[in-house]
């Protein structure tokens, strides 16, 4: 190709990217943790049941697998990565480097809330998956889901949150 045509074609072929506002959306996540953990807590319960609908529309595959890559999705998009310690008994190893990043930003107790609250994406996902209400013990590193009944039902926060939260508008978000 002469010179004139190469230029073009790598004009053309170029990958961009874009860039996102992470410290408004993390401002705005912690306004909310902040304000109403009890709500929030909710929504992101009911976060981690739209990736099991998600990731589920597949119904051949086991609850196992389904899990896993609602796990491994966490990790591709950097909000921590999960190791699954005992998955019947719902224990989990956190890696995050939120502090390595944003340690000059944030409290270290900003920092917590921020990895809590995926935690409980993941809670929501393993009690919705799994059908079945756990206890929920998070101490940073170590999330510990706990069974405590069969049948997972929604509270009536997740009730009005499941009204407007489908996987149709879930999806127009992402």
């Amino acid at each position: 190709y002469p010179l004139r045509r190469q230029r073009q074609m790598c004009i053309r072929d170029r990958i961009y990217a874009v860039c996102m506002p992470w410290f408004f959306g993390i401002d705005y996540l912690l306004s909310l943790i902040k304000d109403d953990i009890k709500f929030r807590d909710s929504l992101a319960k009911m976060e981690g049941r739209i990736l099991v609908k998600l990731n589920s529309q597949n119904n051949l595959l086991s609850k196992n697998i389904v899990m896993g890559k609602i796990l491994m999705n966490f990790g591709a998009a950097a909000l921590g990565k999960f190791e699954i310690i005992d998955l019947n008994k719902g224990i989990f190893k956190m890696s995050s480097d939120f502090e390595d990043h944003f340690d000059s930003f944030y409290s270290k107790q900003d920092l917590f809330l921020l990895k809590r609250n995926v935690a409980m994406i993941i809670c929501g996902a393993y009690e919705f998956n799994y059908d079945v209400n756990v206890d929920f013990k998070f101490d940073g590193t170590i999330l510990r889901l706990t069974k405590l009944v069969n049948g997972r039902e929604l509270n009536e926060i997740e009730k009005v949150i499941s009204k407007n939260l489908t996987l149709k508008n879930f999806l127009f978000k992402l």
